[in-house]
């Protein structure tokens, strides 16, 4: 097919040449929004009528759509699909021209997709400005800095000049102030050639330097041990100061519903612990339990045999007895 022959599609026209210059997306919404699903159905056709004439191989072919509510929206999609897959095959250029007979039909410019490269433009060269302006000021600066360090080395240097050229003068002086005059003199002269590069670092590194604070040394605090023990004196019978004895307390779950508070004394009496308190805990207001619990409280003395898992029914469960608090802690 010629590429010089004209077709009228309004569609295509725009598409054409509006293609790779604005996003796909954009492109898409603008032709569902425009042109009805006749207009874009027939130009689908055209575009696919036009590729199949070029007899290129793997290029998509024409689809009828099925009359849904999406058929537009799948129409432009196939629209795209085409364009894609000729122009990876650089074919866009072998398609004939289509051209506008109704430019009423053709979408109105919006704003939001003008090219913004005159814009752009215009940004780079506002950075070239600040840039090459930021570069005069630090030129200038700099400059200034060693103004001042070259006028500072000749001041040193002529004083020390006029000092050495002066007879009467230095007759006057000691003999240890005139060698150190002719030092200063060579010193001037000297730092007069390499004032610039001297005055440069002095500037830059020309920060007060502060002490670092030092650290104190931590104060030594004794520490403190803490003590924990039980008394061991005997006291007699008549005495009022007694101590009294501290008992072993647990809570033991999962026994038998039918055992009952003498059973386990019984038990334990066989076991070697004497004087044992076992009381049952009852279950709350309407609810069962298949077991039942006990509170087991004994002498501090029966420890190792209270706390020996061999002395305690196979299954049971043991765990030690604690208070939760409640009320406000009080200080002492």
């Amino acid at each position: 097919m010629a590429t010089g022959e004209l077709i009228s599609c309004e569609l295509l026209c725009y598409v054409m040449n509006k293609y790779g210059n604005s996003p796909s997306d954009t492109l898409k919404s603008v032709l569902l929004a425009f042109y009805s699903p006749n207009e874009i159905m027939a130009s689908k056709e055209v575009l696919y009528k036009d590729s199949s004439a070029m007899n290129v191989d793997g290029l998509p072919r024409l689809v009828q759509r099925r009359k849904t509510d999406d058929k537009a929206r799948h129409e432009v999609d196939d629209i795209f699909t085409l364009l894609e897959a000729m122009d990876e095959r650089a074919l866009l250029g072998a398609l004939p021209k289509y051209v506008a007979s109704d430019l009423s039909r053709l979408p109105p410019v919006n704003t939001g997709e003008l090219d913004m490269t005159l814009l752009l433009l215009r940004v780079a060269a506002l950075e070239g400005r600040m840039s090459h302006m930021v570069t005069e000021c630090v030129e200038a600066a700099q400059a200034t800095l060693l103004n001042r360090a070259s006028n500072t080395a000749d001041t040193f240097g002529a004083t020390a000049s006029e000092m050495r050229s002066s007879d009467s003068f230095d007759e006057t002086l000691p003999k240890s102030v005139r060698v150190a005059s002719d030092a200063i003199s060579e010193t001037a002269i000297t730092s007069n050639e390499s004032a610039s590069a001297q005055y440069a670092v002095i500037a830059r590194n020309n920060k007060p330097t502060l002490p670092r604070p030092t650290a104190s040394p931590p104060a030594v605090v004794p520490k403190q041990t803490a003590h924990r023990f039980s008394g061991k004196c005997t006291t007699a019978s008549t005495s009022t100061v007694k101590a009294v004895p501290r008992k072993l307390h647990a809570f033991v779950a999962r026994l038998d519903k039918d055992t009952k508070e003498d059973d386990l004394v019984a038990w334990f009496d066989n076991v070697g612990i004497t004087g044992i308190q076992c009381y049952k805990i009852k279950s709350p207001e309407n609810r069962s339990f298949s077991t039942s619990a006990f509170k087991v409280s004994c002498d501090a003395r029966f420890a190792e045999l209270f706390y020996d898992e061999g002395n305690w029914p196979i299954g049971c469960d043991v765990r030690d007895w604690y208070v939760r608090q409640t009320g406000p802690t009080v200080q002492t």
